[in-house]
């Protein structure tokens, strides 16, 4: 009897084990991503989830915020793939590489668009870094374009 009971024990916890990971697999396979995000200083205004297709972006979504500038959006991705698309407000737009099972949560101060963050999307993450580097290296250039100028007027 006793011997039974170990083996019915064994046999539920493997049972519950396989259970799990089909759960776990099905969650990491998901083929949809949210978005969070909040625009302060913005107050109520239209939000567009644009799906960024070579040559074209096609509205994926739209919605508008609250009070306090908070939306969210639930996307199902192509093919459960990566996909790449612009956030896009009335003060600027945000890029954005969704993967399947991202929770990308983004934030925005409406008067200072170009400093956006994103947390819970790496590829997204990625990007504002590369978005950034590549914004402070033509700031970079246009003072070195300014310097040259005036170089060149002084010598006049």
């Amino acid at each position: 009897m006793f011997i039974f009971a170990i083996h019915k024990t064994r046999s539920m916890e493997n049972t519950i084990l396989i259970l799990a990971a089909g759960l776990l697999l099905a969650a990491c396979s998901s083929d949809k991503a949210v978005v969070d995000g909040r625009f302060s200083g913005c107050g109520k205004g239209m939000v567009y989830l644009e799906k960024v297709i070579p040559g074209v972006q096609a509205v994926a979504d739209s919605v508008q915020t609250d009070d306090k500038g908070h939306f969210k959006f639930k996307v199902k991705l192509d093919n459960g793939q990566g996909t790449i698309f612009n956030l896009r407000h009335s003060h600027g737009n945000i890029p954005l590489i969704l993967m399947p099972g991202d929770r990308a949560e983004v934030s925005m101060i409406c008067q200072i668009p170009e400093n956006y963050t994103v947390t819970g999307s790496k590829e997204s993450e990625s990007l504002r870094e590369l978005r950034m580097m590549l914004t402070d290296g033509a700031a970079s250039l246009d003072s070195l374009l300014t310097l040259y100028a005036s170089a060149g007027d002084q010598r006049r």
